[in-house]
């Protein structure tokens, strides 16, 4: 039965005998359940249980990605607790536990191979690789003709060839034609090659329809393979064995089945009843069990409860009435709120108030306690609380974030943990599921109690796990409703119809017997008697298959015909053994080998890198290695050959706590895997003083004029008025935001420029002398307090608080970026360390669109940093004495790309001396025009851009779409991200590598023992691998249902500042909008391809388990590219290498 299907208040008669056992039995077991928890609360675990359990719920929570609130987005592989399995297992566990999908659709797989982005070449591959137990097998003999494994695989693959459900064989026959005509996706040259062989059989009968010929043939010839020939036909043999089947229930419904082997059907039922109570703890929980044989909606229900108190919980600043008692933790705040709560009522719990004060104090005595009521075997638990986990797996993502990071200031301010999680959901669940057992049975929501009342029922169970497992026919069907509870029942009134005869012996059977006697009449069906069940069975589960097959094979009537038992039982076979559930692999392996085949080409022709002049380049931009540089640097090279770019990660090897001027919230400028020791503050320059003081009197007026907005929009009695009020200047300023967004842009910042006149800053860098003890930073408005003349005054700063580096830290950073990325020579006067970020307007997945190594941040505040030290003599004096001599005369600047707006900030640029002004100039035009193809180059792919738009007008456009508050594709950030490449950028300068490469720059040469090589694999291969596989799995599973991707923005609600749901209340949606990632992406794993050996790059892979389990297991491709012989080599699972290099000569 569907669980779509209306809801109906269905009450059933029953004597009084029964009501009165049934109520007495209620009383009883309801003091027994009583006096159970009482028991058992006098008989707390001690602390050896408490410890296992924690042991437990860490085990549990592996699970889980722990994804921090949105406004720190970064992305992350959504199943980064599974990376010790292979890929394929990984998201079969998945989608066991967290109900996400990890493939796409063969459908949309099939529409990938139509527009050539797989081939043929690359699924027979594929199979090899995925399926040999299959292409292995030896080819079948038809008529002097060899049918090839393969190709029945490949038939399999490309078109799904699949049983027909139970119900559509009339309509396939009389309405779709399809034995007469034939498949709408038949090859044209299969079908050319069956319609001639029509041709030449009709040469002699004078049959003019060529196609119904051919197809009506073949059908009659696979029927007579299966002994059907000559039957009645096919669209009558549903409706005879319907009508035969609609008999033979109705007769049990009435007489019983007299000749029913009862012992088999008791004995069936006890069996699935121990083996799916075994199940519970592994493959369900005891609410899922309920809701199974029920229909009750009970692990829905606790997760509605479960959202609403984590929202409320984790609430950080958008809720008007913020939950009370936070500061105690969830376990102990919601006990407080949770006896008062009425919502209790409503789902019939009894006793709520007092069952929650009884609850022992703290959260890990609760769970032990329930788990004992509800009779979870230990060893079981961690597989409980897993699957619990996983119902909500990104409010639960959410809860272990904060608890794996304890020094997240709401986190000190309002603790939370898994354990606080898990009590109160498990609280909800034996509530609910004893009082649903207590209204349907009157017995204890207990597996014990479960398992005696169905031993003693087994044809209940029986019937109810057989309408759980649906695909009833409609004669059955239509007597299985579900109550107002949305529990399932029967409605024995439509089998008891006076239009079936006499059914009154069927009329008085009590609700007990209704179900025994459905029971019955379920044994009967899947008994399946009759010939006519039988052979409707045949054709639709074996004739079907074998006719669709024999069109995509090209098999004529003739050749069925030919076919022996054994050969019709090989190919059908063959397509049983590959599911379509098996073909996500497959399909995976052909689509990445198709897009490295041809990259590798691409590569292989670009030729060998040149060793660098003895003259240095005119200038040189360090970029972020993110895939959305690609294209600048591209351009920028193409303005002039003289300049040179170089990737690396956009933090530049500077963790650091940025606190910027304007509003003095600390950010981690780091990737989120290392915890910054050092603070580097933005104050105001020397002779900013008086500015400041005024810049900051004017800021405090505007952030309390907003302080009191929010309370007056947020009190009840004074929003309504506040709406009559400001509604026509809110009105007017909605029309231009929308309607003139640059304009209105512009208005607005010389506006606030005005009212608060911006300031010149610096950065303060230097802390301590070495040796000199340090102290921690006051907050931000402590600083204000020091008075601003802290703030330009270094020294005296730095006497009242440890700040920055010191300067042996800040060469020890400079020379390690400098000899990661291979720049230890032939400096260029001007070098630009290019941070990014990106622009949008109302969006809150703005974190996403930043910088990740920056920890979902801009970059361009530790470019500037960089900058900073990079130019200090200090710090070159002690370069110098270590080996590294940047000369003199190069100057670094600091600076900023917008990836949005393709806008350069530049910072400090009154620093720079006047020699250097004119190659600055030059600089600063050249990447201004780069930007301007960038952009024309972007709009080809931006939704509702202008087709083919000059550069002006392209760069225009793109900064226009981050003004506009109702642009949902303001950038694609990562999307079409495929490709890794460690190396020289002479490998692959001048190539169009379409935005989707990271380019990490690195020098072989200068690494002979491989150690900076470790470095950057270590450091940035689990980042890159977690941007792909976030943007993998949020295309793949992006549906309104979708667990890893966040859907359509259509339907988002923000909730708490923390994240986003679909609708009023959902899990929280921990992965990308659909408008991030769709239509555009090509969901596949990263090509890491790294310039060095296999045997330097082997030994750093099995030295360190992240990167072993990411290539062992397929979560990336790693290939490396052998600088003397420039062969290309995958590594494989099993820790060998495949030379790949024959296939790519140029």
């Amino acid at each position: 039965m569907s669980r779509d299907q209306d809801r109906i208040d269905h009450s059933f008669p029953a004597d009084a005998t029964d009501q009165e056992d049934r109520s007495g039995r209620e009383v009883v077991e309801g003091e027994r359940q009583r006096f159970r928890w009482l028991d058992l609360l006098r008989t707390p675990g001690g602390e050896g249980e408490q410890q296992r359990l924690r042991s437990h719920v860490v085990t549990a929570g592996k699970i889980l990605s722990p994804k921090g609130p949105i406004h720190a987005f970064v992305a992350q592989n959504p199943l980064q607790g599974l990376e010790h399995l292979p890929f394929d297992r990984a998201v079969r566990e998945a989608q066991r536990l967290l109900k996400g999908q990890g493939y796409l659709s063969n459908e949309a797989f099939r529409r990938i191979y139509a527009i050539g982005r797989i081939t043929r070449d690359d699924l027979v591959r594929a199979l090899e690789d995925q399926a040999p137990h299959l292409v292995n097998r030896p080819p079948i003999e038809v008529r002097g003709r060899r049918l090839e494994v393969r190709d029945v695989c490949l038939a399999q693959l490309l078109h799904g060839i699949d049983p027909l459900p139970h119900g559509t064989l009339r309509w396939q026959a009389s309405h779709a034609k399809a034995t007469v005509r034939f498949r709408q996706d038949l090859p044209p040259e299969t079908r050319a090659y069956l319609l001639d062989r029509a041709r030449q059989e009709t040469q002699q009968q004078g049959q003019q329809n060529l196609e119904a010929h051919a197809v009506s043939t073949l059908w009659d010839a696979v029927l007579a393979t299966f002994g059907l020939a000559g039957q009645v036909p096919v669209e009558e043999l549903e409706a005879r064995a319907e009508e035969a089947l609609l008999h033979r229930v109705l007769r049990v419904a009435r007489d019983g089945a007299m000749a029913l082997p009862r012992a088999d059907l008791v004995r069936s039922a006890r069996e699935a009843l121990e083996r799916d109570l075994g199940w519970i703890g592994q493959e369900e929980t005891l609410g899922d069990f309920c809701e199974r044989i029920t229909g009750a909606p009970v692990p829905g229900v606790v997760n509605d409860q479960m959202i609403r108190w984590c929202a409320a919980f984790l609430d950080e600043g958008l809720a008007g009435w913020p939950m009370p008692d936070r500061e105690r933790g969830l376990y102990d705040a919601w006990r407080t709120l949770a006896e008062r709560d009425l919502t209790f009522m409503f789902m019939g719990v009894r006793n709520f108030a007092q069952k929650i004060r009884q609850l022992p104090p703290d959260p890990e005595g609760t769970v032990i306690l329930i788990l004992r009521t509800m009779g979870i075997p230990e060893e079981h638990w961690a597989g409980y609380l897993t699957l619990h986990l996983g119902d909500l797996p990104g409010w639960a993502g959410m809860v272990k974030w904060r608890e794996t990071h304890p020094d997240y200031e709401m986190q000190e301010r309002f603790p939370i943990n898994l354990t606080q999680y898990l009590a109160v959901r498990l609280f909800y669940e034996v509530e609910l599921i004893a009082a649903l057992c207590r209204s349907e049975w009157g017995i204890e929501g207990t597996i014990p109690a479960l398992h005696r009342y169905f031993q003693a029922h087994p044809e209940e169970y029986f019937a109810r796990s057989e309408v759980a497992a649906g695909d009833l026919p409609d004669a059955l069907a239509s007597g299985v409703v579900r109550t107002a509870k949305g529990t399932i029942a029967l409605n024995w009134d439509v089998f008891t119809d006076p239009a079936f005869g006499d059914m009154r012996s069927a009329r008085g059977l009590s609700r007990s017997d209704q179900w025994c006697r459905f029971a019955e009449m379920l044994y009967v069906y899947r008994q399946g008697e009759g010939q006519g069940h039988d052979t409707v069975h045949t054709i639709c589960h074996e004739a079907w298959p074998l006719f669709q097959l024999a069109q995509l094979l090209g098999l004529s009537a003739e050749d069925i015909r030919s076919f022996g038992e054994v050969e019709v039982k090989a190919l059908l076979t063959l397509l049983n053994d590959l599911p379509p559930a098996a073909h996500g692999p497959i399909w995976l392996q052909a689509y990445e080998t198709h897009y490295r085949e041809q990259l590798l080409s691409l590569l292989s022709q670009n030729g060998k890198p040149e060793a660098r002049g003895e003259s240095g380049p005119a200038a040189q931009v360090i970029f972020c290695l993110d895939a959305r540089e690609e294209g600048i640097r591209r351009h920028l090279e193409a303005q002039k050959d003289a300049y040179e770019t170089i990737g690396t990660a956009g933090f530049f090897s500077l963790p650091m706590i940025f606190r910027p001027l304007s509003d003095g919230i600390e950010k981690e400028s780091c990737p989120i895997v290392i915890k910054p020791r050092h603070t580097v503050v933005e104050v105001v320059r020397l002779g900013q003083v008086t500015r400041d003081r005024e810049r900051e009197h004017r800021t405090e007026w505007k952030e309390a004029l907003r302080g009191i907005y929010h309370r007056l929009e947020t009190n009840f009695a004074t929003a309504y008025f506040l709406i009559d009020l400001l509604g026509v200047p809110f009105g007017i300023a909605t029309a231009s935001r929308t309607l003139l967004p640059r304009k209105w842009r512009a208005l607005t910042g010389a506006l606030r420029n005005w009212l608060i006149r911006p300031v010149r800053t610096s950065l303060l860098l230097e802390g301590h002398p070495e040796g000199e003890a340090r102290e921690e930073l006051p907050p931000s408005d402590e600083l204000r307090q020091e008075g601003s003349h802290l703030r330009h005054d270094a020294a005296q700063l730095a006497q009242v608080r440890a700040l920055g580096f010191s300067l042996e830290e800040q060469a020890d950073l400079v020379e390690g970026q400098l000899r990661m990325i291979g720049l230890t020579q032939h400096f260029a006067r001007l070098i630009l360390f290019c941070g990014h970020g990106s622009t949008t307007e109302n969006n809150p997945y703005a974190a996403a669109y930043h910088c990740g190594a920056c920890g979902g941040n801009r970059g361009g505040p530790n470019g500037r940093a960089f900058a900073a030290m990079a130019n200090h003599a200090a710090v070159r004096a002690l370069l110098r004495r270590r080996g590294m001599d940047i000369p003199n005369d190069t100057y670094v600047v600091g600076a900023e790309h917008d990836t949005a707006s393709d806008r350069f900030t530049y910072y400090d640029t009154e620093e720079i001396p006047s020699t250097y002004r004119e190659e600055f100039r030059q600089l600063t035009y050249d990447l201004s025009h780069a930007a301007s193809l960038h952009a024309q180059e972007r709009c080809r792919r931006l939704p509702l851009a202008p087709e083919d738009p000059p550069p002006e007008q392209a760069l225009r456009h793109v900064q226009s779409r981050t003004l506009d508050w109702a642009q949902v594709y303001p950038e694609w950030g990562h999307a079409t991200c495929a490709l890794m490449l460690i190396g020289r950028r002479e490998l692959t300068r001048g190539v169009f590598l379409d935005r989707r490469a990271y380019l990490q720059s690195y020098d072989p040469d200068q690494d002979p023992d491989g150690a900076i090589l470790e470095e950057i694999m270590t450091a940035f291969i689990p980042f890159v691998r977690g941007i792909s596989l976030d943007y993998y799995f949020s295309y793949v599973d992006s549906g309104i249902i979708g667990v890893f991707g966040a859907g359509t923005k259509t339907i988002h609600n923000v909730v708490g500042l923390i994240g986003v749901m679909q609708g009023a209340g959902s899990d929280l949606k921990s992965g990308l909008p659909s408008q991030g990632v769709a239509p555009l992406h090509e969901p596949m794993r990263v090509q890491i391809i790294i310039e060095s050996s296999p045997a330097k790059v082997a030994p750093i892979v099995e030295r360190h388990a992240v990167l072993g389990n990411l290539f062992k297991n397929q979560w990336a491709h790693l290939i490396t590219w052998d600088p003397e012989t420039r062969e290309f080599l995958a590594y494989l699972p099993d820790g060998t290498w495949e030379n790949l290099h024959k296939a790519h000569r140029s």
